[in-house]
């Protein structure tokens, strides 16, 4: 998918990754970027120079609490009163709390189902201008390998991936012409990982997370990392793809089918 002229709107898009996203959409000719985002301040500050920067009208902010689904059809709604169509949705908004794992699920798992089902069913299937829509789901590495030390918060990611892969089969396709493309992260250095030790699960949980992060053989990827990399798998990624970014490292990632796994024979 070419990214000029077209409308996208980036959830968690006023910090980290989802800034990164966001920059990379507006470098690459897009008319319009909706950045929604909890924090108000934040969104509002990044708004006003993002427009200095690339010109004004084409970044809009809408506070959305992701997790209330009449707040993220809010947003999508303002997408395209603002800009008269809508054509990409980045899933990105997510935070690591695995001691209010309740709100973690709401916002890592149940925010992208909102946005997911919001854009298959209305807005990106009625209001894209071209013949294809695209969701972009930002899992984690995590969500393909387990974490001992933010087990909840990687059991949100792997259910990032299951839905990526079944919203993306034939099935949905055919009804909506919206594809999926999943992004999963290596460890990335962005606010998400100034953690203390009331976000994990136990004080085990977060010396071993925090020994691991001091390790010296760790190198920790930048945001631009990310941003360096989603266009050109934007352009080039098939409905269902899965992608790791850990610093140059892009790499596709196949999940095969069950049918496919070596069987066991049992006598």
């Amino acid at each position: 998918m070419s990214i000029e002229n077209k409308v996208a709107l980036v959830t968690g898009g006023a910090s980290g990754i989802g800034l990164e996203i966001t920059k990379a959409l507006l470098k690459n000719n897009a008319k319009g970027v909706v950045i929604a985002d909890v924090n108000d301040k934040r969104g509002e500050e990044i708004t006003k120079r993002l427009n200095e920067e690339f010109g004004a009208g084409k970044i809009v902010f809408v506070k959305t609490n992701v997790a209330d689904k009449d707040e993220f059809e809010n947003a999508m709604k303002k997408t395209v009163e603002t800009f008269k169509h809508f054509d990409i949705l980045v899933n990105n908004a997510g935070i690591i709390n695995d001691n209010l794992y309740e709100k973690e699920v709401s916002i890592n798992l149940i925010g992208v189902i909102h946005g997911c089902r919001l854009a298959m069913d209305t807005y990106l299937k009625n209001f894209k201008s071209s013949p294809e829509g695209l969701i972009i789901n930002i899992a984690s590495i995590l969500g393909l390998e387990g974490s001992s030390t933010l087990p909840f918060y990687s059991a949100t990611k792997h259910a990032v991936i299951g839905l990526s892969k079944s919203l993306s089969t034939q099935l949905h396709y055919e009804t909506t012409k919206v594809k999926i493309i999943t992004i999963c992260p290596g460890f990335t250095n962005t606010p998400l990982l100034t953690l203390s030790d009331e976000h994990l699960l136990n004080y085990q949980c977060y010396s071993a997370l925090c020994t691991f992060i001091k390790d010296p053989s760790l190198v920790l990827q930048s945001v631009a990392n990310i941003s360096k990399a989603i266009i050109p798998i934007i352009n080039e990624g098939e409905n269902g793809s899965f992608w790791v970014i850990d610093g140059d490292n892009v790499s596709s990632v196949y999940i095969p089918e069950i049918k496919e796994l070596k069987k066991l024979k049992i006598n």
